[in-house]
Formats: C-alpha cells, sequence, structure tokens
C-alpha cells in the first residue's frame, strides 16, 4: 500500500506531537494517572521501561518545582504545538477527509496522557 504525502505528514505530525507531550505532561496533581506504558508497546513505550518512566517523571517533576519559569514555558510550548498540530489537521482534512476518523482517533489517544505541565486538570 502506498501511501500520499498527506498521511504520511498526519502520520509524522501525530507521532512528533505525542512524544513531545508524554515528555512535558505533567500528570503530578492527578493521583489516577495510569500507569507508564509498557516497554516496547505504543509510540510511547519504546526502549524505556515503566520503572525508568517513573523515574523521568519524578525527576522533571523535580525540575518543576525547582524552577517554575521553566514548567511555565514547557507549557506555553505544549500548548503551541497543540495549536499547530490542529491547524496541521485540519490542512490534512481538508485535502483528504478519510484522514479525519485517523486524527480523531488520534487525538482520543492523547488524551490518555494527562494533562499539559502547569495545568491541574481543572480546565481553566
Amino acid at each position: 500500500m502506498k501511501l500520499s504525502f498527506p498521511h504520511v505528514a498526519l502520520i509524522a505530525g501525530c507521532i512528533s506531537f505525542a512524544g513531545m507531550s508524554a515528555i512535558l505532561a505533567d500528570d503530578s496533581s492527578d493521583s489516577s494517572t495510569p500507569p507508564p506504558p509498557q516497554e516496547g508497546h505504543g509510540h510511547h513505550g519504546g526502549p524505556l521501561t515503566p520503572d525508568q518512566w517513573k523515574e523521568l517523571k519524578t525527576d522533571r517533576e523535580t525540575v518543576f518545582t525547582n524552577d517554575p519559569d521553566l514548567k511555565t514555558q514547557a507549557k506555553a510550548l505544549h500548548e503551541q504545538e497543540k495549536a499547530l498540530q490542529d491547524k496541521i489537521d485540519e490542512e490534512v482534512i481538508k485535502i483528504d477527509a478519510n484522514a479525519a476518523p485517523l486524527i480523531a482517533k488520534l487525538k482520543e489517544g492523547h488524551h490518555h496522557h494527562g494533562p499539559p505541565p502547569g495545568d491541574d486538570g481543572g480546565g481553566q
């Protein structure tokens, strides 16, 4: 099966956005945070074990506690990336309406990563 450029762009954009979301997401205020992905499963599992993900999350929380400005910058970057990805998704759908359910499925998967940095998940 040959993929068209819009499909390749969609997949690359979603993977890039999802990866950055996992790194920047601050789930520290949510005690019901789901466990990290299993090794080799999904696009975030990769080479890290669940214990390694936990260690990285703890280190990231420490960095954000020690430097609130860095946490604010990370949250702003995350919001900019989300806005850019939304624009890309809109354009992909304009040229290929069949991509809409794929984009919706990917976005649904992103909701399971917790709120962005500095967001307690309680809305605005």
